[in-house]
Formats: structure tokens, sequence, C-alpha cells
């Protein structure tokens, strides 16, 4: 008995059906990667030369998305760092992602927020992953 797979039939050629699958596996991970990026860019200034005035867009949490997990998001953060972060991922995604410029408005960000508390229901998951896939999957409504 062979374990071969099938011939397909005469005049195909044997594809592995998972291009669709594969492509978006590609792209969360390259969100996740432009959204690390962007956070670690935002946190990467000099707190000496910041203002001792902080904005709702300053984040506060500690911790990098991609280590941050949705425990951690619904349970520790503050709803003023989960807006913050809401923030910097999807002005990162929109930005670097698809061509924005700029912060989206308030109640996009409020939404994307509420979007990662909805979908972040797997208490191991990151930060990251979810607000990758949230983008991802809701890209026409965020999207520049």
């Amino acid at each position: 008995m062979s374990t071969d797979a099938p011939e397909p039939p005469a005049g195909e050629s044997k594809k592995s059906g998972c291009l669709p699958g594969c492509l978006i596996v590609v792209g969360v991970i390259l969100l996740i990667g432009i959204i690390g990026g962007v956070v670690t860019g935002l946190r990467g200034s000099d707190s000496s030369s910041q203002s001792s005035s902080v904005s709702k867009y300053d984040q506060s949490w500690p911790k990098s998305y991609s280590n941050t997990t949705c425990t951690e998001w619904n349970s520790d953060m503050t709803a003023a760092q989960q807006f913050a972060a809401a923030a910097d991922m999807l002005t990162g995604a929109r930005n670097k992602g698809d061509g924005g410029e700029g912060l989206p408005p308030d109640s996009m960000i409020s939404d994307f927020q509420s979007g990662v508390t909805t979908a972040c229901v797997v208490p191991s998951m990151s930060l990251a992953e979810v607000g990758a896939g949230l983008y991802l999957t809701e890209r026409d409504r965020y999207r520049p």
C-alpha cells in the first residue's frame, strides 16, 4: 500500500491550496512587525526631552504590545492605557501599512479599542496579534 498523495486529474498540476491562508498569515506577521516597530519607535524617544504635559496618546504601559497578553489588557491596563495602545497600533497600521498620515479620529481609536477588547478572548494571546488581526479583518473600516 502506497502512502503517496493521489495524482491530480489529467491537465491539472499539484497545488498546495495554501495560498489564501498563507497570505493571511504573512499579512498578520507583517502587520505585527509594523505595529511593534512603530510602538518601539514611539517609546524610544528620550524621556528627558518630552514635555511635562501628558496627552491621552502618551502610553504609560511599561511593556511592549507583543509582550502584553489579553489578560493584561482586560485586567491590568487602565482605559487610558488601552486608548493610547489602540492609538499606537491603529496609527502604525494605517501610516506604515496603508500610507496614511497622522492620527486617526478619536472616535475611530475608541472603536478600535473596543474591537480589541471584544477580540481579546484568548488570555495568552498578545495584544500585537489581536491588534494586527483586527486591523486586517476590518481593514476597510480602519484604513485611511
